[in-house]
């Protein structure tokens, strides 16, 4: 679910679209992900799209405009 997350940070993906690609239900994986990792799947998608902007605008000469189109 976290690789899948942050493999998919360039579209704008939802927690229903990390339930695609895993085997547990929506309840399970807030479960395990709030256990595990200290914060929710919405936090995971927030932070994985944050990283992304930050990767973008250091290491490339997109605007900011094509930044956020390339961040979801």
């Amino acid at each position: 679910a976290v690789r899948s997350t942050r493999d998919h940070a360039d579209r704008p993906i939802v927690v229903a679209d990390v339930l695609r690609v895993v085997t547990v239900n929506r309840r399970n994986l807030e479960r395990k992900f709030a256990r595990l990792l200290g914060h929710s799947i919405h936090d995971e998608i927030r932070t994985a799209r944050i990283d992304r902007v930050k990767k973008l605008l250091l290491e490339t000469d997109l605007s900011l405009e094509q930044i956020a189109h390339a961040s979801g």
